[in-house]
Formats: structure tokens, sequence, C-alpha cells
């Protein structure tokens, strides 16, 4: 009875584990997070480099950008006065 009992064990052991693995179904959207990876590390390297022609041309920052410097109001000096 106990090799009836661990042969069916085993059996069902085996069998589990020969199991087909499921497709992992793409994520559509992550073929824009690697084109956004892509073009971030191509951004950067650009800046790392000093190539200004590349770093500030349309290919990674649109005409519509706007350098907004930050605030100067709340300076060390400020709060003394």
């Amino acid at each position: 009875m106990k090799k009836l009992i661990l042969s069916l064990l085993v059996t069902a052991f085996l069998v589990g584990c020969n199991e087909a693995p499921k497709e992992v179904q793409a994520n559509p959207k992550m073929n824009t997070f690697n084109k956004n990876v892509a073009t971030t590390k191509a951004f950067l390297n650009s800046f790392m480099e000093n190539d200004s022609v590349t770093f500030f041309s349309d290919k990674y920052i649109g005409k519509d950008f706007m350098w907004s410097p930050p605030c100067l109001l709340y300076t060390s000096d400020a709060a003394d006065e």
C-alpha cells in the first residue's frame, strides 16, 4: 500500500513538473518604455560628452522647450534680512 501511494505521488509530481510553460503576453506599453529609455540614454550620453549640437537638437528637445531657472526669492541671504 505504501509503495502504491508513493508511486502515485511520484507520478503526480513528475506530471506536474512537465507542464508546458505558459506564454507571457507582451505588454504593448513596454515598446514605448524601451523607446523612451533609448532616447534618454542617448540624451544623457550627449550631455556627458559635452556635445551641445546633439544635446540641443530637435531630436531630444522640442522647439517649445523653455528653460526656467529656479526661483531666487528664498535664498539664505533673504532670511538674514
